[in-house]
């Protein structure tokens, strides 16, 4: 049996990318590690949501809940 071969893959970093991006995140807050590097690749090559790096964890959440107040828009 012949297959075809794959035209298009999307990676599981690619696909949360745009999916948030699709339900209106724009801008995202984290901590740069290895662990999410394929998400933030995915993040910077798609260019629709901007990523706002913090140092720890808690910083990141704090920094996500302001944004979501004061503006009205998701907190990521």
């Amino acid at each position: 049996m012949k297959m075809d071969p794959v035209t298009s893959v999307e990676t599981v970093g690619e696909f949360i990318a745009r999916y948030l991006a699709d339900i209106g995140v724009t801008t995202a807050f984290g901590v740069i590690s290895i662990h999410n590097m394929p998400i933030l690749d995915a993040i910077a090559r798609q260019g629709r949501i901007r990523f706002v790096p913090a140092r720890g964890e808690a910083g990141a959440m704090n920094m996500a809940d302001a944004y979501a107040r004061v503006s009205g828009k998701m907190g990521v």
